[in-house]
């Protein structure tokens, strides 16, 4: 029998574990969140952080653990590259997670392999900042932290500079601050991609949507062939392909964010070697017809994965996160009956009673769409729109 790990044991696992004991393997969770619904499942479940590598390598050992799962967790990830690196187990290891997780690092791998990359800084206090080396506006963000937009500005002027530099020493797990050029750029590209022997197998890409030009933060990703021309989405494939290729990713997904700025060339923004929380493997799943919870245990356990050459995603699908612009107590999301016609699923984070706070980091949201259109058109026009198909009811 194999047994596998799964790190951690939130609902987004449950496919993958069902899929897991279809074959008769083993199932073992652990964090520290007794209440997550997979240690349900679980054959045996550990009340262990994934952060605790000390005993997480015990468990490992006692459990004699062929693979790790550890899908679109960035919890799961920091503890699973570190027992992969060290039990050499299939997947992302340590070494390939922390030139992704460190700004500074990915920035200096992508100069140093010719990739297109703006003008860049980083800092461990405010007095080192290079006020010759600005150029406005420009993005401030922590090296390293627990990700969603926490710590992250746009600064236009100098006078808010030294401000959002101590936002992001304060946010950054290593006090490390990183200072670039903003790419001017219509086009933010998202999606989750498929790495099998090294190779890009599956390219799920979309286009970020924002509130305003001013925005920073996306509040939806539209899917649809019809969004890139044949000539970008080769080149952004290619793109992809040199990075996995020079990054020696073997087998794994990861999320890319990247944007084709007005100069027309390709930027990496950052690479997360695993699914977007965002959940658009569900996307992934019905556009090419597979199945990334049953592909996620292969890849952990390092079998073959097949799949034809020629797939090609099909149909118009979103995401889109449901928010509030206000603080509050959250009496009830009102989503209209057309919304919910071209719903796929919808996923609440905050109860009735819960508390609402504005949509500044990815960790303010109310709920995720999943949402389906018969034209391309229509998505766009309604995913622009989108406050006008649901009303957030406060206390």
């Amino acid at each position: 029998m194999k047994n596998i790990l799964f790190l951690d044991a939130n609902d987004t696992l449950k496919d993958s574990i069902f899929y897991a004991k279809q074959c008769g393997y083993k199932i073992i969770t652990c964090d520290n969140i007794p209440t997550h619904v997979c240690h349900q499942l679980a054959d045996v479940s550990y009340n262990v952080s994934t952060y605790d590598i000390d005993s997480l390598k015990k468990i490992v050992e006692k459990e004699s653990i062929c693979g790790i799962v550890y899908f679109a967790s960035a919890h799961g990830l920091y503890g699973a590259s570190r027992l992969i690196e060290m039990y050499n187990l299939p997947g992302i290891s340590f070494s390939i997670e922390n030139l992704f997780s460190n700004k500074k690092k990915f920035r200096e791998f992508l100069c140093s392999n010719n990739f297109d990359c703006p003008l860049f800084q980083t800092v461990s206090s405010t007095i080192e900042v290079d006020i010759s080396k600005v150029t406005y506006p420009v993005i401030v963000k922590p090296i390293d932290s627990s990700g969603g937009n926490i710590g992250v500005t746009k600064v236009s002027s100098e006078k808010d500079l030294y401000k959002a530099v101590q936002l992001a020493l304060d946010s950054s797990f290593s006090n490390e601050a990183l200072i670039e050029s903003f790419i001017d750029s219509e086009m933010q590209i998202n999606g989750d991609c498929l790495v099998y022997d090294g190779k890009l197998i599956l390219a799920y890409l979309g286009r970020h949507i924002y509130r305003n030009r001013d925005s920073i933060l996306p509040y939806a990703t539209i899917f649809s062939s019809a969004l890139f021309s044949n000539e970008i989405l080769a080149n952004v494939k290619d793109t992809i392909q040199r990075l996995i290729s020079l990054s020696h990713i073997k087998s794994a997904v990861i999320n890319v964010e990247l944007r084709i700025g007005v100069d027309g060339k390709i930027y990496f923004i950052e690479v997360n070697p695993r699914h977007s929380g965002n959940q658009i493997y569900r996307l992934m799943n019905l556009a090419y017809g597979v199945n990334m919870s049953e592909i996620a245990v292969k890849l952990a356990l390092g079998e073959n994965i097949n799949l034809p050459s020629s797939l090609k995603p099909t149909g118009n699908y979103a995401y889109a996160i449901l928010y509030s612009s206000q603080k509050g107590i959250l009496k009830d999301i009102e989503i209209s009956p057309f919304l919910c016609e071209n719903s796929i699923q919808i996923s609440r984070f905050v109860k009735k009673g819960g508390i609402v706070k504005p949509f500044l980091h990815l960790q303010d949201r109310l709920a995720l769409a999943h949402l389906s259109f018969d034209t391309k058109e229509r998505m766009e026009n309604v995913v622009a729109h989108l406050d006008e198909y649901y009303k957030v009811v406060l206390e």
